[in-house]
């Protein structure tokens, strides 16, 4: 054999080495039910039933077609900012049942058990990343529904005639070059009316439910997603049924009917939404929303049960921690503290109180005698201090001197202090502020999440109570938020 035929048959092997990976890759991508693998399931696993719901599909390509990517595709686009919008109205159509003295229908909306009302309302507010995060899953279940519907290699998601036919309607609007806004997001409406209100019993499975099974799969692992991370998914999806199922049973726009033709015989607005509240908004009904309610509380149940993962590790010298493939120094970590400390320190002695020295002087915590108890709007520990104000006012214009002579300028005769030093001293207000924040999250015991620490308040306002107290001379920092409040609506403290 010369050289010729041997590297022939060797480029030949490894050709065929790569064929067999992506053979391999596409088994592994194939869904195949328990009884055919051999294999026990995990109770999740078998609890979900997405086995069974994608058998012998594709699970990577149907991944590709709930992608929220959508760069330079116009009628998606058109999808995704119609969805932002009708969710939004959905959201302030709830709103305003306290102002029309109906927020009895809340507390209805946020019971699952049928002719029971809850104790407590349904959340009105949200952080405006969560409100988009959940909106997101339903503009990725639309994409999924405009990508599947016509896909012929796709034969596990089917859709009914009427789903059929508004879904056509919407892709011939949002394929238009001026699409009307208006018109996309009753389209919108109709569609989500039409799989919210999918019976268990119709002659194909739910598209909301096939969707759902198809986002239990982590791309990045290529594995099932573990109950601690889908439940916040099933959650969004709740929330988005919740508040379409809202606006489906009390349109927004005609409700001033029920204040017209109001007789004491006549239906309310609380009998028209149990009415369809009991069917298709709680548990124990054949629904997609009763399906996604009792898989998440299924899912929060055994995660709350169950080991997280370990995310941190540390060298065998304990010199390098590592989070994620990321390498941490611990002696300067140790060291960090101390410097933003000083680096803090420096900026509000220098730039905010106009000092010569890179320290303060030194306060006793112990004289201060806040009253703990006070909620008296815009209180804080300072007010224990008589005249705190005018005091710390005069002290930097003390430290000022004869610098303040060129931070003034006079206009059509009135002194004014100069624009461009007050935006400077906006800057290091905002620098040590954010210095300041992260030596309350890394000083301050177990660290806080964002929404918890960026909602910390150093006095009272009209909505909401200080979160920064004095207490026999230590500072204690009390947050009430926690990440599961919009959810359950309840504050730990």
């Amino acid at each position: 054999m010369n050289i010729s035929e041997i590297d022939n048959f060797l480029d030949q092997q490894l050709a065929t080495a790569s064929l067999k990976d992506q053979e391999e890759i596409r088994r592994n991508n194939m869904i195949v039910p328990e009884e055919l693998t051999g294999q026990h399931l995990s109770p999740w696993l078998n609890r979900t039933g997405w086995l069974d719901l994608l058998s012998n599909q594709d699970i990577e390509q149907l991944c590709i077609k709930t992608n929220a990517h959508i760069e330079g595709d116009e009628p998606f686009i058109h999808v995704r900012n119609s969805i932002q919008r009708v969710i939004r109205k959905c959201l302030q159509g709830i709103r305003d049942f306290d102002k029309q003295g109906w927020n009895l229908i809340r507390f209805w909306l946020n019971s699952v058990v049928k002719d029971k009302c809850d104790k407590t309302p349904f959340q009105l507010y949200y952080d405006s990343g969560t409100l988009d995060r959940y909106s997101g899953y339903w503009v990725r279940l639309f994409f999924f529904i405009l990508r599947t519907m016509n896909d012929d290699s796709i034969d596990g998601v089917k859709y009914t005639g009427d789903q059929k036919r508004i879904i056509h309607d919407l892709r011939q609007m949002i394929d238009e070059e001026v699409p009307d806004e208006e018109t996309i997001d009753q389209l919108i409406l109709k569609v989500s009316q039409s799989l919210i209100e999918q019976s268990d019993f119709s002659e194909y499975i739910s598209p909301i439910k096939y969707y759902c099974s198809v986002m239990g799969w982590d791309s990045m692992t290529e594995r099932w997603r573990r109950p601690s991370t889908y439940t916040p998914f099933l959650a969004g999806m709740q929330f988005c049924i919740r508040v379409l199922g809202t606006e489906i049973a009390l349109p927004s726009d005609e409700r001033d009917i029920y204040l017209i033709r109001y007789v004491p015989e006549s239906p309310t607005p609380l009998d028209d939404f149990k009415r369809y509240w009991n069917k298709w908004l709680v548990e124990g009904e054949p629904s997609a929303f009763n399906w996604i309610h009792t898989l998440m509380i299924y899912g929060m149940h055994i995660a709350a049960d169950s080991k997280g993962e370990d995310k941190l590790r540390f060298s065998h010298d304990s010199t390098e921690m590592y989070w994620q493939g990321n390498s941490l120094n611990v002696a300067a970590w140790r060291r960090f503290p101390g410097d933003i400390l000083k680096v803090a320190e420096k900026v509000l002695s220098r730039e905010l109180l106009f000092q010569e020295s890179d320290t303060v002087e030194s306060l006793n915590p112990y004289i201060l005698e806040p009253n703990e108890g006070c909620m008296d709007n815009m209180y804080w520990f300072g007010n224990s201090v008589i005249g705190h104000a005018d005091t710390a006012r005069n002290t930097i214009i003390k430290n000022l001197g004869n610098r303040v002579r060129n931070m003034i300028v006079q206009q059509d005769g009135v002194m004014m202090w100069k624009p461009q030093i007050l935006t400077q001293y906006r800057i290091s207000q905002n620098k040590f502020r954010e210095y300041m924040l992260i030596c309350f999250n890394i000083l301050g015991g177990l660290t806080g999440r964002g929404p918890e620490i960026l909602s910390v308040k150093y006095r009272n306002s009209v909505n909401m109570d200080r979160h920064l107290i004095i207490r026999d001379g230590q500072v204690v920092l009390v947050t009430q938020y926690h990440k599961s409040q919009n959810v359950t609506d309840a504050i730990k403290v």
